[in-house]
């Protein structure tokens, strides 16, 4: 718990100084560390209670900063899929693949927006996404969708909510 206060307070600091590009730093290394968690939510709703920066380019810049950092996920996937082919994985890999292909083919514009905007471990598209060779330019507009979204949500939560909670102590 330690860790992530050091990481809340280093991120708090970061952003007094260069505001919304540091929001869109932090939020691309947020979201570019495979399966470790990070207080990225947390570090979006105070920016806007505490610091007094405005929500919506809050929402605007953690959502594309954390877009970018999905797509290391992304990329884990597509070699991940290289990696499948090249070495002739046994028939259950070549089904899963396929199977990844076709799901994101036919679903990949509602499941990726959805799966951004949820509070859901995102790596897990991210990596399926490549595995299925979905379009990167599609898996990044779709990402880049359900991340503002709900960055911006998260902001203006920490903006409204938190003066409420605080005015009710």
């Amino acid at each position: 718990m330690v860790f992530f206060g050091t990481i809340a307070s280093w991120a708090i600091e970061l952003i007094k100084q260069f505001t919304y590009l540091a929001i869109l730093l932090i939020s691309f290394l947020g979201t570019s560390t495979l399966f470790i968690p990070f207080p990225l939510d947390t570090i979006i709703s105070f920016s806007s209670f505490i610091l007094g920066l405005n929500p919506f380019l809050i929402g605007i810049f953690a959502g594309f900063g954390s877009s970018l950092g999905e797509l290391i996920s992304y990329f884990v996937g597509l070699g991940s899929r290289t990696f499948i082919k090249e070495k002739r994985v046994n028939k259950k890999t070549s089904k899963f693949v396929l199977f990844m292909t076709n799901l994101f083919k036919k679903h990949g514009i509602v499941i990726i927006p959805l799966a951004a905007f949820i509070p859901f471990p995102f790596d897990v598209i991210g990596i399926s996404a490549g595995i299925g060779n979905y379009d990167i330019k599609k898996f990044f507009v779709a990402t880049l969708i359900g991340r503002v979204l709900r960055c911006m949500l998260i902001a203006y939560a920490g903006y409204k909510l938190i003066p409420f909670i605080e005015h009710l102590w």
